[in-house]
């Protein structure tokens, strides 16, 4: 390879330089001369090259010229200099058209394919440069014998002036591409920042104001980001303002601006708020703008403004401080709300008189319940009192378990009705205890027994072997439930049976707790899809429950409330003609037999024990009945008592008698009982006196203000004789003196005198015969109709039939009477 450099003077103007880029041309600017590459064994044209045109210059930089002669090294050469600028190849170099091969290989694999190639052959064939003119991607071709001085200064000049074109050309698309990809990479971001936050517009608006001031505003000089500020700013349906900071002139508005007040663009544009009289409250406007100075923004500030058509509206506004044009501004959003704040003030006012009925209503269940438990506590105490006469005609006696048994039936409904009322409004709470489940599950199955019997109905209890013996629980509550279920289910199935299936968990080291399923199922007519709905709704009956014209409809809504108050949930599976099942499981507490406590049967009081001092009793009631019970229950028991009717008696006779106990109604005329609890036990010889609150309301809070009053015990009307006589005793140390025909444990155990069969023979066939279909029916309140009407010469068969109906036992009075029956 020969190298040959000249130059010396200046042929044509320069042009612009050029940057390098991979397979394209080679920054040639930049460098001191114009490469040149002969491939030719033939030294011919490197020699014209070297001698005719060693002071050529071009662009201010003369030629270097390089000769190869074989393709080999002449591939090599080019691999490593991409900035050559022209390639002479000889067509016939090493064998025939062999020069095409290189030209071939220098456009598809060559560093550099932007080299001027220029093909030179040894012999005219026009048919041969028009194929290779046709199918290679050269510059040039040229005839060696007509390659003189002038003609190869034209085709340098002409090449060399392409490959400077190229150069420009490469140097701009260079520059095009760093731009559109600049420009891409830029439109991209704006669109996904475009995208994120017309989203945050449907859900934040405070993230919209975020995003107008952070991203909009801060690039409003730039066309492409002013033209989605726009987009944005006029399809936002908040009202958007821009208003200067030095005069308060609107500068620009949205159309959701325009449609809330009702006035054009042009009504807008350059007038304030107050020349548009948008502001209704003066001090609103101050108080903006002294937080906008003081912290220079504004956030979710309510104020009203009037339209043009003269209606208010409330709206939030928010608003921040920013730079426009190099002038403080303030952009500001809002949000109107006038539908939400008259909705607010609908709810306001719907709350303020569901609130007042739920007040009417708690006050009149309050009333209901001292109207009706006042009487009631009248009726039953004193029925309590008449039964301690032992010399009442048998007539008298009926009457008065009659006149009892209705109290009781009347005062479960009472409650039934105010124990919905608690649940409706939250104020039902559990009341768990330990208790012996399988004594409770066979009480309840002895209950039901005879009344199961009675239908025709077999009655299945069954328990598998994982269901715990003792548990902690709310036994009452859990007792309720299962009787109202099982109630139902022997109350509307005419045949088949009803069972109630109880399954429990497997148990496993110290486990605490577990949970366990009771399922009743029947075989009775079922209900239809369309009225399962109505079933847990107060007063709700299906039709069935409508045709049997039993019951309030508050079994079931109860039983469900008091198994999601234990944790549980009570549902209901039916198909018609099939029967039901009603299931809940509910957790427990597993617990050990020692700790569960066994009641010991109550003993009737019949006075006093002798020796003790006597105790001063103050009955106070407005109602005569009430003081009469009470001077009576207490007055036969050997208690000295007098009575007040209200609580200025009451304190008027504690101040001269001092007695020992005072039972004090709370709700009276003149002075109520809290007033007077208040004054008596404001005093030293006050806070000494036991005060026993006695009510006729069924409502738990009513006891946390009777203590909070100063009372000392809390019982509600009506009472229970033995529950009272009970409290004394405890309160001032008192012993009593029990009915003597009231069997101790001791007795109870004691042997008969003779079978009970033979005490019931003595009865007449009829009695016998009616007391058997009663027992078969499970009709307790006629069992102890009939019980009363036995003589007390067989007070052992009245004890023994009592207990049984007291317990249901209607099982053992059936297999008694079988015994005597013919």
């Amino acid at each position: 390879m020969k190298k040959k450099q000249r130059g010396s003077s200046e042929k044509t103007a320069e042009l612009l330089p050029s940057k390098n880029h991979n397979r394209g041309a080679s920054n040639q600017s930049s460098t001191a001369c114009w490469s040149i590459l002969a491939i030719d064994r033939d030294p011919q044209i490197y020699q014209t090259l070297t001698e005719k045109f060693q002071d050529f210059v071009f662009q201010g930089k003369p030629l270097q010229i390089e000769w190869i002669k074989t393709r080999k090294k002449a591939q090599s050469y080019l691999e490593v200099h991409p900035d050559l600028s022209i390639v002479f190849i000889d067509l016939d170099l090493e064998k025939p058209r062999g020069g095409l091969e290189l030209v071939q290989w220098i456009r598809e694999d060559c560093p550099n394919s932007c080299h001027r190639l220029i093909v030179c052959a040894t012999e005219p064939d026009q048919a041969l440069e028009f194929s290779i003119w046709l199918n290679y991607d050269i510059n040039d071709y040229q005839h060696k014998d007509q390659l003189n001085q002038q003609t190869l200064g034209i085709c340098l000049l002409k090449s060399l002036r392409s490959y400077q074109e190229i150069q420009n050309l490469e140097k701009k698309r260079q520059e095009l591409t760093v731009l559109s990809t600049q420009l891409k990479h830029l439109n991209q971001t704006l669109e996904a920042q475009v995208k994120s936050r017309t989203q945050e517009l449907a859900t934040k608006t405070k993230q919209l104001e975020q995003e107008i001031s952070d991203r909009t505003l801060a690039e409003t000089d730039k066309r492409a980001s002013e033209d989605k500020f726009s987009i944005v700013f006029q399809c936002t349906p908040h009202p958007i303002t821009i208003t200067s900071m030095k005069d308060g002139r609107h500068l620009e508005v949205n159309d959701a601006f325009l449609r809330t007040t009702g006035y054009t663009n042009e009504e807008v544009i350059g007038r304030t708020a107050v020349e548009l009289q948008l502001w209704t409250k003066m001090e609103q406007r101050v108080n903006l703008f002294e937080t906008l100075v003081s912290q220079g923004f504004i956030r979710d500030y309510e104020f009203e403004f009037c339209t043009k058509s003269g209606e208010r509206r409330i709206t939030l506004l928010s608003a921040d401080i920013i730079k426009l044009r190099g002038e403080d501004c303030l952009l500001s959003v809002t949000n109107d709300i006038t539908q939400r704040k008259q909705a607010e003030e609908a709810l306001a006012k719907s709350k303020e008189t569901a609130e007042q009925a739920n007040k009417a209503k708690s006050e009149f269940l309050a009333n209901m319940s001292h109207e009706l438990r006042t009487p009631l506590n009248a009726i039953l105490g004193f029925t309590q009192i008449m039964s301690r006469d032992g010399s009442l005609k048998q007539e008298h006696q009926e009457n008065l378990e009659i006149i009892g048994r209705s109290g009781e039936h009347l005062l479960e409904l009472i409650n039934d009705i105010l124990e919905m009322s608690k649940i409706e409004a939250g104020r039902v709470t559990l009341n768990p205890s330990n208790f012996d489940l399988y004594r409770l599950l066979k009480s309840i199955e002895e209950m039901l027994q005879l009344k199961a019997t009675s239908k025709g109905l077999h009655l299945l209890f069954e328990r598998d072997s994982y269901v715990p013996q003792f548990i902690g629980a709310d036994e009452g509550k859990l007792r309720q439930v299962l009787i109202n279920l099982l109630g139902n289910a022997i109350k509307f199935t005419q045949d088949g049976g009803v069972a109630l299936r109880v399954n429990g968990q497997s148990t496993a080291g110290h486990q605490e707790e577990t949970t366990i399923e009771f399922r009743v199922e029947d075989t009775g007519p079922g209900i239809a899809p369309e009225e399962l709905h109505q079933l847990f709704e107060p007063f709700g009956q299906t039709e069935t429950g409508r045709k049997s014209q039993q019951g309030t409809g508050l079994g079931l809504p109860i039983s469900r409330q008091f198994v999601q108050l234990m944790g549980g949930d009570l549902t209901v599976t039916s198909q018609v003609d099939c029967g039901s099942t009603f299931s809940f499981s509910i957790q427990v507490k597993l617990i050990d037999s020692s700790e569960i406590e066994f009641s010991v049967p109550t003993r009737k009081v019949k006075g006093l024990a002798p020796g003790q001092p006597t105790k001063r009793i103050l009955a106070v009631d407005d109602r005569q009945e009430s003081r009469m019970l009470l001077l009576q229950m207490l007055g036969n028991l050997g208690f000295e008592v007098e009575v007040a009717s209200n609580g200025q008696e009451a304190i008027s006779i504690w101040k001269r008698w001092y007695p020992h106990l005072i039972l004090m109604d709370m709700q009276m005329p003149v002075m109520d009982g809290y007033e007077a609890t208040r004054q008596i036990k404001s005093t030293s010889k006050g806070r000494s006196t036991l005060i026993f609150a006695l009510t006729a309301s069924a409502f738990e809070e009513e006891r946390n203000l009777v203590l909070s009053a100063g009372c000392d015990e809390f019982l509600r009307k009506p009472f229970r004789e033995n529950i009272l006589l009970e409290k004394i005793a405890q309160h001032l140390g008192i012993e009593y003196l029990y009915q003597e025909n009231e069997n101790s444990p001791s007795e109870a155990d004691q042997p008969l005198a003779r079978p009970l069969e033979d005490y019931l023979a003595e009865m007449t066939p009829e009695w016998i015969e009616e007391l058997y279909q009663t027992a078969i029916k499970g009709f307790d309140d006629e069992m102890v109709l009939l019980i009363d009407q036995i003589p007390q010469s067989l007070s052992p068969l009245s004890q023994q039939l009592s207990e049984w109906a007291h317990n249901f036992r209607f099982d053992c009075v059936v297999s008694l009477i079988e015994k005597v029956r013919p």
